[in-house]
């Protein structure tokens, strides 16, 4: 399995256990423990999923390889850390 696989499923994680984090506390199916641990979860899957997809994307282009999944999992793992610091000042702000 290549690096850039593993950034991408790593990248998936975390965006799964932050959606689910947020439907199902809203849908009172979780405690917010739960619903914490979900979003630990995700920001650290998110925080691994960046360095692990630039050194895939960089060992793929030294192996004459397409990076495109470590590129995807370095992007997802972005937008999923951009996304809760977008919702950490919203809620800051109320």
């Amino acid at each position: 399995m290549s690096l850039g696989v593993v950034a991408l499923l790593v990248a998936i994680v975390g965006s799964v256990a932050g959606v689910c984090s947020y439907v199902l506390y809203e849908a009172d199916l979780i405690t917010s423990n739960t619903g914490a641990n979900l979003i630990l979860i995700s920001l650290l899957c998110s925080l691994a999923a960046l360095p692990i997809g630039f050194v895939g994307r960089r060992w793929a282009e030294r192996r004459r390889q397409q990076p495109i999944l470590a590129q995807s999992g370095a992007i997802l793992g972005l937008g999923t850390l951009g996304a809760w610091i977008v919702v950490l000042v919203v809620a800051l702000g109320k």
